[in-house]
C-alpha cells in the first residue's frame, strides 16, 4: 500500500509509520508521535450537542437558506483533510465530507484510522453512508469527478498567526507535527483559486484569527474563538456580453 502512495523509500526519511496495539502511528525526527482516534473524537463531539446553525464551521459551509432537513444531503469537499479533524466535525453537523490529503504518509495514517473508526458499532455506518476519503491533491483531480455543494480549505498556517493560547495541549501537538510534516502549503492560493472555478455554492477557508486572508476577494468571514472561515464566491463566467 504505501508502494502505491509513492512511499516506497520511506525506510530513507525521518518519519517512520509503526503499528501498535492501538493502530497505526506517525513516528517525528524527535521522537514525537501522531495518533489518531476518531471513535474517541466523535464520543466527545456527541457529547457536545453542536448546532447546525449555531457552529462557525456548520455556519461557513451550510448557507441559511438550505433547510435544516438537506444536511445529510448536502456535501462538504474537504481539500487538506490533515488530521481528519475537520472532517470529523463536519460529519458530527449531519453532512456528507469527501475528503482530500495529499501527503502519502499522512494519507496512509488517515486512511488506517478511518478503517479503524469503520469498527465502531456507532460512528461504523456512519462513516460508511456519509464519508469518502481518498489520497490525492486536490489540484491533480479532474473536474468532471466533482460535483460536491461545499468547498472547505485549511492551509497550513504558523501557530504564531494567531492560533488560540487556550487551545489543548494535544491538539497543539498535533499542529506543530502536521506542520513539521507538511510545511508550508505553496499551492493554497491555487487550490482556492480553483475551487473558484467550479460549481461550488460555498467556498470557505479556515484562517487564524489574525492571519491574512489567503488571497483578495473574500465576500465575508464567519469568527470563531480561535479561527476565522473566510468566504469567497466562485467566478463568474465571462461570455463576453
Amino acid at each position: 500500500r504505501l508502494s502505491e502512495l509513492g512511499v516506497a523509500r520511506a525506510d530513507t526519511s525521518p518519519w517512520a509509520l509503526a503499528f501498535h496495539d492501538r493502530g497505526l502511528s506517525l513516528s517525528a525526527p524527535h521522537g514525537e508521535v501522531l495518533h489518531l482516534d476518531f471513535v474517541a473524537a466523535w464520543k466527545y463531539h456527541q457529547r457536545q450537542r453542536y448546532s447546525l446553525r449555531g457552529e462557525p464551521l456548520a455556519r461557513a459551509v451550510f448557507p441559511a437558506r438550505e433547510k435544516v432537513s438537506q444536511a445529510p444531503h448536502w456535501t462538504v469537499l474537504d481539500a487538506s483533510c490533515g488530521t481528519g479533524a475537520d472532517s470529523l466535525l463536519l460529519l458530527s453537523f449531519g453532512l456528507r465530507v469527501e475528503a482530500y490529503e495529499r501527503h502519502p504518509l499522512l494519507g496512509v495514517l488517515l486512511e488506517e484510522a478511518w478503517e479503524r473508526a469503520g469498527q465502531d458499532d456507532e460512528l461504523g455506518p456512519i462513516l460508511e453512508e456519509r464519508l469518502k476519503f481518498k489520497c490525492a491533491d486536490f489540484l491533480l483531480i479532474p473536474s468532471s469527478e466533482i460535483h460536491e455543494n461545499a468547498f472547505y480549505f485549511d492551509p497550513m498556517y504558523d501557530q504564531e498567526e494567531g492560533q488560540a493560547e487556550q487551545r489543548k495541549a494535544h491538539s497543539r501537538q498535533e499542529m506543530r507535527l502536521l506542520q513539521q510534516l507538511l510545511g508550508p502549503d505553496p499551492g493554497g492560493g491555487q487550490t482556492l483559486e480553483r475551487a473558484r472555478t467550479l460549481g461550488f455554492q460555498r467556498i470557505a477557508v479556515k484562517r487564524a484569527l489574525k492571519a491574512p486572508d489567503l488571497m483578495p476577494g473574500k465576500s465575508g468571514s464567519i469568527q470563531g474563538k480561535s479561527t476565522r472561515y473566510d468566504l469567497y464566491p466562485k467566478h463568474i463566467e465571462n461570455n463576453g456580453t
